[in-house]
């Protein structure tokens, strides 16, 4: 391959030097978020009129990073940001099979925010958020409330060499991460705060999730009428039982997310809960179950608040306790009591809910089972029953169960934008947009 001229060299450098003041830096990212040979930038398409209710965009792409897990919002100025986690592109080896890529196995992971000032037409290059420092970072969530502070949540691991981990005998809910040399455990959860919808950081406050033990949902917090803020929360690792019997101790009890009075881990299913703030974020102390079965692991919950004052919540499950069906549960009452737990006709997860000018609800879930995409459904009763008949399907043609953690957005005149991750065709993760009616 022949060297650039002089001439380019100095053009390649110029922008080299702007994108990195621009973005603050992201590695790799960053520098291919410029256009330079034997690079490939992250690819943004405009939407594209036709006859389809279905239009697609690519938010970001760059071949050399893992992402996934994006959750939207619209600030109090009208803006999109879109947050999602940031890792590693690995090479997929015997060794090192794809499915160790995810935050609970790797270390690498930070979280980003992209925004857009032209309703997904065009966004900018991702930044790091709230700094640096911030890794072993799960899929965010985000909310803005009704004062425009925007909320950032999400649940952050510890990782441990193998060596350090073996002299660590009292290490909370530690799981070694085979084939990789390290051990993961809790650390806990966060919420980031911001006034100027993401380009800043205010505060970054923990979590008391007490009396469990972790929290974990990528999907973003919800505002009561009151002003309380309520964060839905489970297990940050709710596979124990699926993880030891895979490795051929069947007898061996799961792990819980609860303890017991001597302070060890409880055995049991993941418990569904509520963080609780009564100042806006600043602070949480208070939990609130919002869902429990002896025989389902509930984790990954979404909530959302309709016009009536309803709390719906939508949980994924395990194949082995649930059959990977979402079960919901609402409230009446602020959050204060629950319905029991129904399992629903549909299948995906996990699950994202929004509702319509016109009062309808939707979901929309991942389909992670050929033929591979993003589906939705809608419920006329606020919850009490949905169209599983007439389920709508955004997506059909992604090419691997390596996708979704949908969440939406409802425009001005009722169309929705749902943001999530899949995989392109070349194998690339990428985020993803779909503008859809229904």
């Amino acid at each position: 391959m022949s060297s650039p001229t002089r001439e380019a060299s100095k053009e390649i450098n110029r922008h080299t030097r702007r994108a990195f003041n621009e973005c603050l830096g992201l590695g790799i990212a960053t520098i291919c978020s410029v256009s330079i040979p034997g690079c490939q930038a992250p690819t943004t398409e405009a939407p594209v009129e036709g006859s389809s209710p279905f239009r697609n965009i690519t938010v970001f792409r760059d071949k050399y990073r893992y992402v996934l897990g994006p959750s939207i919002a619209v600030t109090q100025k009208g803006k999109w940001v879109v947050a999602f986690s940031l890792g590693v592109m690995r090479e997929v080896t015997d060794r090192l099979p794809d499915e160790w890529k995810h935050p609970p196995s790797d270390p690498s992971f930070q979280n980003v925010l992209t925004r857009s000032d032209d309703l997904g037409k065009t966004w900018d290059v991702p930044r790091v958020y709230p700094g640096f420092n911030w890794t072993s970072a799960e899929c965010p969530g985000l909310a803005v409330l009704s004062d425009g502070t925007l909320l950032a949540s999400v649940y952050i691991r510890q990782f441990y060499p193998k060596e350090t981990a073996s002299k660590m005998p009292g290490l909370m809910g530690a799981v070694p991460r085979d084939p990789y040399p390290w051990v993961s455990t809790h650390r806990g959860t966060f919420v980031h705060r911001s006034s100027d919808g993401g380009r800043t950081w205010d505060e970054t406050v923990e979590v008391d999730t007490g009396p469990f033990i972790s929290g974990y949902s990528p999907k973003g917090a919800v505002e009561l009428e009151d002003g309380t803020v309520v964060l839905p929360l489970a297990a940050g690792d709710p596979f124990f039982d699926e993880y030891f019997e895979s490795r051929g101790v069947p007898d061996l009890e799961p792990l819980g997310n609860e303890r017991d009075e001597r302070g060890e881990i409880k055995p049991g299913k993941s418990v569904a809960f509520v963080a609780v703030s009564k100042d806006r974020g600043h602070s949480w102390s208070e939990t609130r179950e919002i869902a429990r079965d002896p025989g389902v692991n509930f984790f990954e919950p979404c909530l959302a608040r309709l016009k009536s004052g309803r709390l719906i919540s939508h949980m994924r499950t395990s194949e082995k306790s649930g059959g990977r069906y979402l079960y919901q549960v609402v409230s009446d009452d602020n959050g204060h009591t629950w319905s029991q737990p129904k399992r629903l006709p549909i299948w995906g997860y996990p699950a994202h809910i929004v509702q319509l000018p016109d009062e309808r609800v939707v979901t929309v879930y991942g389909h992670r089972r050929e033929p591979f995409g993003i589906r939705a459904c809608v419920s006329s009763d606020q919850g009490e029953t949905w169209d599983i008949e007439n389920e709508v399907i955004l997506r059909d043609d992604l090419g691997s169960s390596n996708l979704g953690y949908p969440t939406s957005i409802v425009q001005e005149d009722g169309g929705l934008f749902t943001v999530y991750w899949g995989e392109d065709t070349d194998g690339v993760t990428t985020i993803q947009g779909t503008y859809w009616r229904v």
